[in-house]
């Protein structure tokens, strides 16, 4: 059985993780925020104006809220970001909620088959 080199692994890791532009600015991942929500709608509303003023004063693109059909969470807030730091930026420009009892975040790396 051949093995890869260390090498080859990560060329083949920087090919896949290889930006797309689109339109002149550089996406590379979509960012999923599924979460439990304990508090009241204008809550939940409060802290989707934030999120929104927060990726304003970042480079995060904000898709919106969406109900998840997943049967294990209430919500999925939807991101486009260049980097997995620039979504931790914003992010950190919003307090967490206690209404927000407990989170997972989901990265979508585009794939890049021009190199293919």
């Amino acid at each position: 059985m051949d093995f890869l080199s260390v090498r080859e692994v990560a060329t083949s890791i920087v090919l896949y993780l290889r930006p797309l532009c689109l339109g002149g600015k550089e996406i590379t991942m979509k960012i999923l925020l599924y979460f439990d929500w304990a508090g009241s709608r204008k809550d939940l509303k409060e802290w989707n104006e934030k999120i929104i003023v927060a990726c304003k004063e970042t480079d995060v693109s904000y898709e919106g809220l969406y109900g998840s059909m997943n049967e294990k969470w209430n919500h999925v807030a939807m991101f486009e970001a260049s980097s997995y730091d620039e979504f931790l930026e914003m992010a950190a420009k919003v307090p967490k909620r206690p209404m927000m009892t407990h989170y997972i975040t989901e990265l979508l790396l585009r794939h890049s088959l021009s190199s293919v």
